[in-house]
């Protein structure tokens, strides 16, 4: 598996692996746009594709959080969105090799298991309500 950075023209191929991959809850945290958005408000931002055999197996948004006695950590909003939970893992293995420290929340955190791994308290909600708002009153 390799890390590619992504590039604008894949802009619309990633938000379509994102909606046909991706969790219903949260979906729009790792969408190309917010990416987008939070490197206006400040924040470095690097969106990669997990591509194996050139076939994408999983995409993520990468925001770089600044704390001011330790420099930088990186952070994977509801992350990274993977075809298959098989590949997280692995995944995240190539995040880890380039950062110190790495926070991620999503709903596999409980499922994965290996040294390093510590569960702490979420920054996005750990539990979210999808409200249907085509309905009429």
């Amino acid at each position: 598996m390799q890390k590619i950075p992504l590039e604008s023209k894949t802009k619309n191929k990633w938000n379509l692996f994102l909606l046909k991959n991706g969790p219903r809850s949260g979906l729009f945290l790792n969408s190309w746009q917010w990416g987008e958005f939070q490197s206006k408000v400040g924040n470095t931002v690097d969106q990669y594709i997990f591509e194996k055999n050139g076939v994408w197996r999983g995409v993520s948004n990468i925001v770089y959080k600044k704390l001011k006695l330790f420099g930088d950590y990186c952070y994977v909003p509801r992350g990274p969105v993977c075809v298959k939970f098989s590949y997280v893992k692995e995944i995240l293995d190539l995040i880890i090799k380039d950062n110190w420290f790495v926070r991620f929340d999503h709903s596999f955190t409980n499922k994965l298991k290996f040294p390093g791994l510590y569960k702490t308290t979420h920054v996005q909600p750990s539990k979210t309500i999808i409200t249907n708002l085509s309905k009429t009153e």
